[in-house]
């Protein structure tokens, strides 16, 4: 209720972010088939938004009712996943907090996933001018453009193309020397960035000469 969703149990099953998305995507793509609540896809298990015409299927999880307490074993997102995988179908999982905290970069990835994008600009990184950056407008940049928004890091690059940042990623130096971990990297919401990212990667090998960089995903 504090959240606006009302009460699972006896406000019906289409939770109002649900809604929210299906009235975003129908205004990108008017003729957008979708089926929500389906039970055609996994049995017993409903699926809250399915797109036939592309085999993708969306899960919004809230954060308290999607929870062990309330019945939702700890394979229960992994299973349904497991199970539309097996049939082609791409699950993508919406968790509340990401939705609360940045429902910007959550349509943009539905929209891009679902190929119905509308974008700003295009932009190429042979175009664009990468350089580094102060922690002051990385952290606002990838608090809006980043699903886990800002981390301090060691080295922080951004890429202008022009002078609008585009694109920034952020390394973290570990204890060994010439080990770096890649721990974010975004481009810019609504706007299509060919190698951009790569040319950033590229910038940070060049200058620094890593001997091993990892990341998580």
């Amino acid at each position: 209720h504090l959240n606006g969703n009302g009460c699972p149990k006896c406000a019906g099953t289409i939770s109002k972010p649900e809604e929210e998305i299906k009235k975003y995507i129908l205004s990108l793509s008017p003729n957008e088939k979708i089926v929500q609540g389906s039970y055609k896809i996994l049995g017993r298990k409903e699926i809250d938004l399915y797109f036939p015409g592309k085999n993708v299927a969306l899960e919004f999880d809230g954060i308290y009712w999607h929870t062990e307490q309330f019945g939702r074993g700890k394979h229960y997102h992994l299973d349904k996943l497991n199970g539309c995988n097996k049939k082609g179908i791409n699950l993508m999982h919406i968790f509340e907090d990401e939705w609360i905290e940045h429902k910007e970069v959550v349509l943009s990835k539905i929209a891009h996933i679902l190929h119905i994008s509308s974008y700003d600009k295009k932009v190429r990184g042979h175009k664009c001018a990468v350089n580094e950056i102060s922690p002051l407008i990385a952290k606002p940049f990838f608090e809006k453009n980043h699903i886990q928004g800002y981390v301090p890091g060691s080295v922080i690059l951004g890429a202008f193309y022009e002078s609008v940042l585009v694109g920034a990623v952020i390394f973290k130096k570990e204890a060994t020397e010439g080990y770096y971990e890649l721990t974010r990297m975004a481009t810019k919401n609504n706007y299509l960035c060919h190698g951009v990212s790569g040319k950033m990667f590229k910038y940070f090998v060049d200058n620094y000469k890593p001997v091993h960089i990892k990341s998580f995903a």
